[in-house]
Formats: C-alpha cells, sequence, structure tokens
C-alpha cells in the first residue's frame, strides 16, 4: 500500500463543528476540574490543538512532541506545559487571587477582545481561556470541513505527535 493512502482502519478526522464543540466542552471541563485532573486535560488540549484548522496561521506550529508534553506533566509541571500550549502569537495575562483562585485571559491575532476564564489552578484556567479563543477564532469556518487530516490524507503533525481518542458526538448534542 502506497504511504499517501491511508489504511481503512484509520480514525476519521473531526468536522470543524465537532472541534469546535469538543472545545467549548474542554473550556467547560477545565474551569471545573480538581487540580488532579490537570494532566489529562493538558494532554487532551495538546491533541486538540495538534488538529487545529489553518484558521490562523501558527496556532499548532509551536507545540512540542507529545514525549515533550507527556514528560512535563509526568514531573508535575503542569503551568509551564500550559504555557507550552500558548501559540507563539497569543497574549495572555494570568493572575491568581490571595483565596487561590485563578483567572487568565487569551487573545489571538485578529480577535476582538480576549476570552476569560477562572479555573482551581493557572494551567486549568489558561487551558480554558485557550479552548474559549480557538473556539472564537474558528468561529466563521466552514463547519463541515475536516480537521486535523492534511492533503495527503495524513495527520498536519503526524501521526507521532497526535495520540488522539476516538471521538463521539455527545448525546442529545446538535452541531451546527
Amino acid at each position: 500500500m502506497s504511504k499517501d493512502i491511508a489504511p481503512i482502519t484509520r480514525k476519521l478526522a473531526m468536522t470543524m463543528a465537532e472541534w469546535r464543540l469538543r472545545l467549548a466542552e474542554l473550556c467547560r471541563d477545565c474551569a471545573s476540574a480538581q487540580s488532579e485532573d490537570e494532566g489529562d486535560l493538558l494532554l487532551k488540549t495538546y491533541g486538540l490543538i495538534a488538529k487545529a484548522p489553518q484558521v490562523q496561521t501558527g496556532l499548532h506550529d509551536h507545540l512540542p512532541p507529545m514525549s515533550t508534553m507527556q514528560a512535563l506533566v509526568k514531573m508535575g509541571a503542569h503551568d509551564s506545559a500550559a504555557l507550552a500550549l500558548m501559540p507563539e502569537n497569543a497574549s495572555y495575562i494570568l493572575s491568581r487571587s490571595i483565596d487561590g483562585d485563578c483567572l487568565a485571559s487569551v487573545i489571538l491575532p485578529d480577535m476582538d477582545e480576549e476570552m476569560t476564564s477562572e479555573a482551581q489552578t493557572p494551567a486549568l484556567s489558561l487551558l480554558s481561556a485557550l479552548a474559549a479563543c480557538l473556539a472564537s477564532a474558528a468561529q466563521g469556518a466552514d463547519p463541515t470541513a475536516t480537521v486535523g487530516i492534511g492533503k495527503t490524507g495524513r495527520a498536519w503533525r503526524s501521526d507521532l505527535a497526535l495520540d488522539v481518542e476516538e471521538w463521539r458526538v455527545p448525546e442529545h448534542a446538535v452541531l451546527h
């Protein structure tokens, strides 16, 4: 079989609407998560950013290898891992109250306003705000377009970088 032809067993790419829905779910999950959930949510965010559509340049070009992300998570360097996920052209503000609540604001180029999210930890608040930004940046894109698969049928960051689980539309969800 040619290397340019995807095997039949390869998982299908998500549509843009599904990708945006997963980002919205991620945003919600990060805002309500406990600190022990950080590692899983960091790796989930990595997978979604690696599948980012080309709605803006530089959204996934900066990503470290998956092995680096896994090492950061394993060492408990969650704040460093969250910062590694931020696109180089993103601006962000991170703050923490005396009570320990964390607030992050993120804005991408060509956005009119930043997205702000509150969470239990700095990493979770950054992930939540970033997910909201990415969903907003992709708002005008064709909802039926697929994300994560390039013209050759391969994942944009290669199968070695991606370790994304199979995804199903949540029950009672409507995709637009």
